[in-house]
């Protein structure tokens, strides 16, 4: 909880900064960096010993790092930005703040100053990512110099202010054998999809918002052979592939000085750049179409992710979105293409207490009458608090043992079976 000394050290930063600003030229206030605009708090602690007379060197350090954050960063949530626990930042209005951390969500205590200090901010967030935001365009998604992704809506679509979201960006790269060890799968798990990266299956990773998709699409890059080229194309970039022969696409909403480029343009220029693989950071649109129609035309290999509640749901959800497309197929045309080009499907899923697991593996194995046919592998069991193999060898892998030199991982499995 703020004390009286921090709101009063806080209202010295409001008027300070207004003071500064008026004292900056506006094109120079839209050049800072953090580091600058340290120095130009300095300076005017310096020029202006009226305002910091009474400040002993902590607290001039601490109006220091507010004004350059006020100046240069998110203002009031840059700490939160900094703190390596929180992993999202949700501002609901201007006074009302709340973190994700260790899996809950729980009240930060910081707020703005008033609905323009949040607006402000939000602005700058717009202007660094090239996009903009107003009354015209009131819905905003933008990458920050650090990989952070944010959203804002202003009014009227936002009826209680403006609000702001932040997915904060994972800064290091999480390894098959960090996720074994935090649960997230098993050995066996992690070696099967090892084996079907190699050999080139399509696979969809589905999943709720926060449930760690893209920390197992990064994974699923990380076992892509060295020497083939990998095209990513998302909304707003995050993906971290230790991938060298790599082009990363984003879209682009349009502005007045750029046209609008969705994912279906992108996903139609990948196939240009003699890709072999292509990867679609997110699903959510007729774009699902131009990625079916990659995966079923030749880019095995590739992989998308979705939101979806189960792996049943994520082939529905892929059906809807290829409908959305405006294409003349039938239900059934459309669920042909899904079982011809999805080879298997993983449901991400966040537990109770904030752990992320693969909650459910899912093969693909084709069509029985006008329904997608779909084999479960492995199974996250809440009952017991481990995976557990449902005894099914994939089909996709008794195909891969006639062929290839695969390791023994359904044989170790039932050979432990009895013990499950």
């Amino acid at each position: 909880m703020r004390t009286s000394a921090d709101l009063k050290l806080e209202a010295l930063v409001r008027d300070l900064y207004s003071v500064v600003t008026q004292r900056l030229a506006p094109l120079l206030l839209t050049s800072l960096d953090r580091q600058m605009a340290a120095r130009e708090a300095e300076h005017f602690l310096r020029e202006s010993p009226s305002f910091a007379e009474s400040l002993g060197d902590e607290e001039r350090g601490i109006i220091v790092r507010r004004l350059a954050s006020e100046l240069a960063g998110c203002g009031p949530l840059d700490p939160l930005m900094d703190d390596p626990e929180v992993t999202d930042i949700m501002v609901n209005r201007w006074d009302r703040v709340y973190v994700a951390r260790a899996g809950g969500i729980e009240p930060a205590e910081v707020r703005f100053w008033d609905e323009g200090h949040l607006y402000r901010i939000i602005e700058r967030i717009a202007r660094w990512g090239g996009r903009r935001i107003g009354q015209d365009q009131p819905v905003m998604d933008a990458r920050m110099p650090d990989g952070s992704r944010a959203h804002a809506v202003l009014p009227p679509i936002a009826v209680d202010g403006a609000c702001l979201t932040i997915r904060k960006f994972v800064r290091r790269f999480f390894s098959a054998e960090e996720l074994v060890r935090a649960g997230t799968l098993t050995v066996e798990m992690a070696e099967f999809l090892k084996v079907l990266v190699e050999d080139r299956a399509n696979i969809l990773i589905a999943g709720a918002p926060g449930s760690g998709k893209t920390t197992l699409l990064n994974v699923l890059g990380s076992f892509i052979p060295v020497g083939e080229r990998v095209v990513t194309i998302e909304d707003t970039a995050e993906l971290q592939l230790p991938v060298g022969n790599c082009v990363r696409l984003e879209s682009n909403p349009g502005r007045p000085d750029a046209p609008e480029v969705t994912i279906r343009d992108l996903l139609r220029a990948a196939l240009r750049m003699r890709p072999d693989r292509i990867i679609v950071g997110e699903v959510r649109g007729p774009e699902a179409l131009e990625m079916l129609q990659a995966m079923h035309a030749g880019h095995r290999g590739s992989y998308s992710t979705l939101h979806a509640s189960s792996c049943r749901n994520a082939l529905s959800r892929l059906e809807a979105l290829v409908l959305q497309a405006g294409v003349e197929y039938t239900l059934r045309a459309i669920r042909e293409v899904i079982s011809q080009s999805v080879h298997v499907v993983v449901w991400m899923q966040q537990l109770p207490d904030g752990r992320r697991v693969v909650g459910e593996m899912s093969e693909v194995t084709g069509m029985e009458g006008d329904i997608i046919q779909l084999q479960p592998i492995f199974r996250y069991g809440a009952a017991r608090g481990r995976h557990e193999w449902t005894g099914i060898v994939p089909v996709i892998w008794s195909k891969l043992r006639e062929e290839h030199v695969i390791p023994p991982v359904f044989e170790r499995l039932q050979g432990r079976r009895s013990g499950w």
